[in-house]
């Protein structure tokens, strides 16, 4: 990821967190990915989530599969 992109997300979190509820397009948005992810997602296994941002779908994903991962890329300062 550039440094440039990490900055934006990085000063960007609390939008990127309300991002998917703030208005109707957005809540479509999160829907119809969440229809799609449930259709043709194994009801049982395994999710890596690898940068998937502030995590709303990781969330509602834990809630349906057996285990969930998570990779956090933290780099130093």
């Amino acid at each position: 990821m550039s440094d440039a992109v990490r900055e934006w997300y990085d000063a960007k979190a609390d939008y990127e967190w309300k991002r998917l509820f703030q208005d109707a397009y957005h809540v479509l948005e999160f829907v119809v990915h969440m229809h799609f992810l449930e259709k043709y997602l194994l009801r049982e296994g395994l999710i890596l989530d690898a940068g998937g941002g502030p995590g709303r779908y990781t969330i509602e994903l834990a809630k349906k599969v057996i285990t969930l991962y998570f990779w956090i890329y933290l780099q130093s300062a």
